[in-house]
């Protein structure tokens, strides 16, 4: 009887490795420049948590800091959860801009 090596199954990635680098220079970049930040909605002084991407996060999007507004916690997910008040705000793109990079950049 002959034998066979069991099938191996392997996990897909979440990320590509690639990502992942991008995604870890990322992590300590934002940590730094957070520092100090206090939260960019309107009439809050709160300490910024998060960084907010008003374009988008795709390809070199993600670590382009003239798109990052930093926000607290809870106007973080009002942004996302009021999309027409965040954008009267400039707090997020405007239809058709998002996750595109300026054409003066490309």
């Amino acid at each position: 009887m002959i034998r066979r090596k069991p099938n191996r199954r392997f996990a897909i990635r979440r990320e590509s490795r690639t990502r992942a680098v991008t995604t870890a220079r990322y992590r300590k970049v934002v940590a730094a420049w957070k520092v100090g930040r206090v939260c960019a909605f309107p009439k809050c002084r709160q300490v910024a948590t998060s960084c907010h991407h008003v374009r988008g996060r795709i390809g070199r999007l993600l670590l382009d800091e003239r798109f990052w507004v930093p926000v607290c916690r809870v106007h973080h997910a009002r942004i996302h959860a009021r999309p027409a008040e965040a954008r009267a705000l400039g707090l997020l793109a405007q239809p058709g801009q998002w996750n595109t990079v300026p054409k003066e950049d490309v």
